[in-house]
């Protein structure tokens, strides 16, 4: 199973992109630890939604400033997931996942 760790900034795009194959199931986590840091506090929770497409995301788990969830893809086409942070002094962040699933017939890859 593979991971994909994406790094939340507020200065910076909020958007980031990945490629699942349909049916497959990979782990991705949200880094708020230089968000957190940067405002003297801690990643209190986070919570996984998915906004558009037919991806799974399992509970989360959190570690020191991480938010990691297990994303399941349902079938092919674009997946829009939204992770809300919240630090422990209240602030909220959001970080969005799209996740392209392509269509694979007689071999090849269709997007």
């Amino acid at each position: 199973m593979s991971s994909t760790t994406v790094v939340y900034h507020p200065g910076r795009d909020r958007r980031h992109y990945a490629e699942q194959l349909k049916g497959e199931a990979q782990n991705f986590s949200v880094d708020f630890n230089y968000w957190a840091v940067g405002q003297d506090s801690s990643l209190d929770n986070a919570v996984w939604t998915v906004e558009e497409g037919d991806a799974s995301v399992g509970a989360d788990s959190e570690s020191t400033n991480l938010s990691t969830s297990l994303v399941t893809t349902g079938s092919e086409g674009d997946s829009l997931l939204k992770v809300v942070g919240t630090l422990a002094d209240g602030q909220i962040g959001v970080q969005f996942i799209k996740i392209t699933t392509p269509q694979i017939e007689d071999g090849s890859i269709r997007y």
